[in-house]
C-alpha cells in the first residue's frame, strides 16, 4: 500500500498563480463585457452599459444577421484563409527540405537570413503600392497575395 504524501505549496507558487489568476481575469474582461454588451437591449444599454446583463436577448445577433451580410462574407473569408493555408504549407514545404538536409553551400547563411528577416516588420505602404502596380489591389488574389508573403516573413 502506498502513501500519498500532501503536496507542499511554496510561497513563490502560490504568488505565481495568484498572478495568473489575475491576469486571465485582466485578459477575459473585455471579453465578457463585449458577450455582456451584445445581450442587451439598446435601452438596456443606455441605462447602464456595463452592468449585467439582466433580461438576454438575441436580436442584436438577428439584426446583425439580416443587414450585414454575415453568411457569404463567412464564406469568401474560409476559403480566402483556406487557399493562404494551402499556399504557405507548400512553399514552406519546398523551401524547409533542402535548407534541413544541406543541399548546397550557404545553407546555414540562408536561415539565418530568413530568422533575421522575421524581426523586421513588412512596410505596409510598400505593400500596397506593391500591390496597386500589380492591378490586383481591391481583389481576392491581391488578399491571398499579401497574406501568403506576410506569413512567409
Amino acid at each position: 500500500m502506498t502513501v500519498r504524501r500532501k503536496k507542499k505549496f511554496s510561497v513563490g507558487s502560490v504568488l505565481c498563480f495568484f498572478l495568473l489568476c489575475v491576469l486571465a481575469v485582466i485578459m477575459l474582461y473585455p471579453l465578457f463585457t463585449i458577450v455582456n454588451i451584445s445581450l442587451k437591449t439598446y435601452t438596456d444599454y443606455l441605462k447602464d452599459p456595463l452592468g449585467p446583463v439582466m433580461s438576454p436577448t438575441l436580436d442584436n445577433f438577428e439584426t446583425v444577421w439580416d443587414s450585414m451580410n454575415v453568411l457569404p462574407t463567412t464564406l469568401n473569408t474560409l476559403l480566402l484563409t483556406f487557399i493562404t493555408c494551402a499556399l504557405n504549407a507548400a512553399i514552406c514545404m519546398l523551401a524547409a527540405f533542402p535548407i534541413g538536409r544541406n543541399y548546397f553551400r550557404g545553407t546555414n547563411k540562408l536561415y539565418t537570413f530568413i530568422l533575421a528577416s522575421m524581426f523586421f516588420p513588412t512596410s505596409l505602404v510598400a505593400t500596397i503600392s506593391l500591390v496597386q502596380s500589380l492591378g490586383i489591389y481591391g481583389t481576392s488574389a491581391g488578399l491571398v497575395a499579401v497574406w501568403t508573403a506576410g506569413s512567409l516573413q
